[in-house]
């Protein structure tokens, strides 16, 4: 006896319960541990159930891919809603520890999205395009500071994020590649943190401006 159709919402569920599944594959070893057979057994169906909702992995992928920047484009204005309130400090605070957290977490993710790609690696122009996407958020925040007075005044906010991220990534990506352990990055990140508010700030540790600061 054939299985009764199902429904739209039935379908629905079922698309999100095989992009959670391939979401989770993904934090674990990366793009490449994605396979229909992976995530048919995570979710205990026949590899074949699949090919009823998606027409191939690089379909789920895609579909991943605009879930995932879907969910990443509404953070990003609620997060920039918070900081034309006033909380710019405090909005540019939680992005880098969220970073922080994936970085924890989910390092095989972190690596993906914000580490360098090699020239021959097929990632290049997607990781490429992520972390651009990531620079132009941040550049957002930190002119709204830069307009509020909360950052320093009169600076590119472009170059602003770039200087920031670069900040950032030193630690997170030590962390990401098992190079130091919690309680050193913990240490290490907490200093940063106090860097790049300082930086923003226009002054460096010594409290002196930062263009009054000869490189070598």
């Amino acid at each position: 006896m054939p299985r009764p159709p199902r429904s739209p919402e039935q379908v629905a569920m079922m698309r999100q319960k095989i992009l959670d599944a391939a979401h989770s594959l993904i934090h674990e070893g990366g793009p490449e541990s994605v396979t229909i057979r992976r995530i048919a057994n995570t979710l205990g169906v026949s590899h074949m159930t699949l090919y009823n909702y998606f027409p191939s992995r690089q379909g789920i992928l895609d579909a991943l891919r605009e879930r995932e920047m879907a969910r990443i484009v509404e953070r990003r204005q609620e997060a920039l809603e918070r900081a034309r309130a006033g909380q710019t400090l405090e909005v540019l605070r939680e992005n880098l520890n969220c970073y922080a957290n994936m970085a924890r977490r989910q390092p095989a993710f972190y690596r993906l999205i914000l580490t360098p790609a090699a020239h021959d690696d097929p990632r290049r122009q997607e990781v490429q395009r992520r972390f651009h996407e990531h620079v132009a958020h941040l550049t957002q925040v930190i002119q709204i500071g830069m307009e509020q007075g909360q950052f320093a005044p009169g600076g590119d906010p472009a170059q602003a994020a770039l200087v920031v991220l670069a900040m950032a990534n030193g630690p997170l990506a030590y962390l990401a590649g098992g190079l130091i352990s919690e309680e050193q990055f913990s240490t290490i990140w907490q200093t940063t943190l106090q860097l790049i508010t300082l930086y923003l700030g226009g002054v460096t540790a010594d409290e002196r401006p930062l263009e009054s600061i000869a490189l070598p």
